[in-house]
Protein backbone atom coordinates (compact mmCIF):
# COMPACT_ATOMS: atom_id res chain seq x y z
CA UNK A 1 0.00 0.00 0.00
CA UNK A 2 1.33 3.39 -1.09
CA UNK A 3 -0.65 6.55 -0.56
CA UNK A 4 -3.36 5.08 1.46
CA UNK A 5 -3.86 3.12 -2.43
CA UNK A 6 -3.04 -0.73 -3.26
CA UNK A 7 -2.44 -1.81 -6.51
CA UNK A 8 -2.80 -4.79 -7.60
CA UNK A 9 -0.53 -4.75 -11.06
CA UNK A 10 -0.11 -7.12 -14.37
CA UNK A 11 -3.22 -8.94 -13.79
CA UNK A 12 -3.07 -10.97 -17.80
CA UNK A 13 -6.67 -11.57 -18.97
CA UNK A 14 -5.64 -12.40 -22.15
CA UNK A 15 -2.99 -14.99 -23.47
CA UNK A 16 0.08 -12.59 -25.01
CA UNK A 17 -0.45 -11.64 -28.35
CA UNK A 18 2.56 -13.08 -29.67
CA UNK A 19 4.06 -15.22 -32.50
CA UNK A 20 0.86 -17.02 -33.88
CA UNK A 21 -1.22 -14.66 -31.81
CA UNK A 22 0.21 -11.65 -33.27
CA UNK A 23 -3.17 -10.28 -34.77
CA UNK A 24 -5.55 -12.64 -33.53
CA UNK A 25 -8.63 -12.15 -31.05
CA UNK A 26 -7.73 -12.67 -27.57
CA UNK A 27 -7.48 -16.36 -26.25
CA UNK A 28 -7.90 -16.86 -22.48
CA UNK A 29 -4.92 -16.61 -20.11
CA UNK A 30 -3.46 -20.20 -19.09
CA UNK A 31 -4.24 -20.49 -15.24
CA UNK A 32 -1.56 -19.95 -12.84
CA UNK A 33 -0.86 -22.06 -9.37
CA UNK A 34 -0.06 -20.37 -6.58
CA UNK A 35 -0.02 -16.90 -5.50
CA UNK A 36 1.05 -14.49 -8.31
CA UNK A 37 3.43 -11.29 -7.38
CA UNK A 38 1.17 -8.25 -8.72
CA UNK A 39 2.96 -5.29 -7.05
CA UNK A 40 4.01 -4.15 -10.38
CA UNK A 41 2.21 -2.44 -13.17
CA UNK A 42 1.83 -4.28 -16.13
CA UNK A 43 3.57 -3.58 -19.70
CA UNK A 44 2.58 -1.08 -22.16
CA UNK A 45 1.87 -2.44 -25.71
CA UNK A 46 5.06 -0.61 -27.69
CA UNK A 47 4.42 2.62 -29.83
CA UNK A 48 6.64 4.78 -31.39
CA UNK A 49 7.35 7.96 -29.01
CA UNK A 50 5.52 10.87 -29.19
CA UNK A 51 4.68 13.92 -27.49
CA UNK A 52 3.29 14.67 -23.98
CA UNK A 53 3.36 12.09 -21.11
CA UNK A 54 4.52 9.36 -23.35
CA UNK A 55 8.19 11.01 -23.10
CA UNK A 56 7.38 11.65 -19.38
CA UNK A 57 6.53 8.48 -17.87
CA UNK A 58 9.07 5.60 -17.19
CA UNK A 59 7.39 3.07 -19.28
CA UNK A 60 8.24 -0.84 -20.39
CA UNK A 61 7.24 -2.06 -23.05
CA UNK A 62 6.71 -5.76 -24.40
CA UNK A 63 4.23 -7.26 -26.53
CA UNK A 64 2.73 -9.30 -23.67
CA UNK A 65 0.91 -6.19 -22.61
CA UNK A 66 -2.53 -7.89 -22.20
CA UNK A 67 -2.79 -7.54 -18.76
CA UNK A 68 -5.26 -5.01 -16.00
CA UNK A 69 -3.71 -2.83 -13.18
CA UNK A 70 -6.46 -2.81 -10.34
CA UNK A 71 -6.25 -0.03 -7.36
CA UNK A 72 -8.24 -0.03 -4.60
CA UNK A 73 -8.93 2.86 -1.60
CA UNK A 74 -7.45 0.33 0.93
CA UNK A 75 -6.68 -3.31 1.86
CA UNK A 76 -6.26 -5.42 4.36
CA UNK A 77 -3.55 -8.90 3.87
CA UNK A 78 -6.49 -11.37 3.42
CA UNK A 79 -6.14 -13.43 0.04
CA UNK A 80 -8.61 -12.98 -2.53
CA UNK A 81 -9.29 -14.32 -5.79
CA UNK A 82 -8.83 -12.14 -8.89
Amino acid sequence: MRRGVCLFGGIPYAAPPVGDRRFAPPAPHPAWDGVRDCRRFGRAAPQLPGEGLTNQAPVSWDEDCLTLNVVTPACDDALRPV
